[in-house]
């Protein structure tokens, strides 16, 4: 911005002194005795200002002070609503930011929990399968009995978690079997009483092989309680009814139906209508009524059969996958 002071009819003499002041610029009045009588003032923020001005003559007499109101466009990066879009602006772009880093630390710590989880689910799997590797007459029993536990507790309405977490228990629920001496774990005749009683020792075995584990809630259970009976007549509590841990009692649903519906040396697989009766013969009795009653619907519908996949397996989702010819999984 500049001013030229002739236009004020001040011309140029030898004997003049020209004060000046902008408002809000110069805190005072600044003398000038340049002959180009032109002042200059540069980088001034668009606004109001008020210039001052005035001249003395040789003998120091004192002109009208002159007061000039000037008006400056602001430029629009000047303009109140600029700064506000600007300040959305940034904040809107730090949110993103954060969204962002924020997005990408929880997709690493899914990734690392679903790492963990496999590995968790990889290490029970084998373990499972060491347990029915011991038992040469139920091989793979572990394996589908979590399969069909999962089944029947997902058509009783269980969650993403507890589906998780009881076929986790019921792949380990035999695992106190590792404990059994092989002569009566694998013998091909009746058991004696003494043998019998040592064959049933493998559900308080397994709970005490399990009792160290507090990221599985009820593995204890699920391990010495699988052979207990509603009506109370089971081992090795005598637990009756609702004392039985309500997982327990759909896996020993899955635990008797995988024991009809699989050919052992002794015996060859149950027909299926001959299962359903099974289980409406020992509704109340061996089995929880409400769980029975699932299962039996289940059978009827096709939505719970017998697994005899050679190259497939069993997964946690509860779905039949197919083994590829590096992996072994039964």
């Amino acid at each position: 911005m500049g001013f030229n002071l002739s236009v004020l009819g001040f011309l140029p003499n030898n004997g003049y002194t020209a004060y000046y002041k902008l408002d809000g610029i110069d805190t005072d009045y600044t003398s000038y005795t340049d002959d180009n009588w032109s002042i200059y003032y540069t980088n001034l923020p668009g606004g109001s200002y008020d210039f001052h001005f005035y001249v003395t003559d040789e003998y120091g007499q004192e002109s009208n002070r002159v007061l000039i109101h000037l008006e400056k466009d602001k430029q629009f990066h000047e303009q109140w609503w600029f700064w506000v879009l600007v300040l959305l602006f940034a904040g809107a772009l730090l949110s993103l930011i954060s969204f962002l880093i924020i997005r990408f630390k929880t997709k690493q710590s899914l990734k690392r929990q679903l790492e963990y989880k496999n590995i968790t689910l990889e290490s029970i799997q084998a373990i499972a399968r060491t347990i029915d590797a011991k038992d040469e007459y139920t091989n793979g029993h572990s394996i589908r009995v979590g399969y069909y536990s999962r089944q029947i507790a997902e058509s009783m309405g269980m969650q993403a978690d507890e589906l998780d977490n009881i076929y986790y228990i019921a792949l380990l629920h035999d695992i106190g079997k590792i404990a059994i001496p092989d002569s009566i774990l694998n013998k091909p005749g009746r058991l004696t009483d003494e043998e019998f009683k040592v064959m049933k020792s493998h559900t308080t075995r397994g709970a005490a092989i399990l009792k160290g584990i507090s990221t599985i809630p009820q593995i204890v259970e699920g391990a010495k309680s699988h052979h207990e009976r509603f009506d109370g007549a089971g081992y090795p509590e005598g637990l009756s009814g609702e004392n039985i841990p309500f997982i327990v009692r759909i896996i020993c649903c899955a635990d008797c139906f995988d024991a009809m519906a699989s050919k052992r040396v002794y015996k060859e697989p149950f027909s299926l209508d001959v299962i359903i009766g099974e289980f409406k013969r020992c509704s109340g009795t061996q089995f929880d009524p409400a769980i029975a009653e699932v299962v039996i619907e289940m059978i009827s519908s096709g939505k719970l059969k017998p697994y005899s996949g050679e190259n497939t397996y069993l997964g946690s989702d509860g779905k039949t996958h197919r083994i590829r010819k590096s992996e072994d999984h039964q």
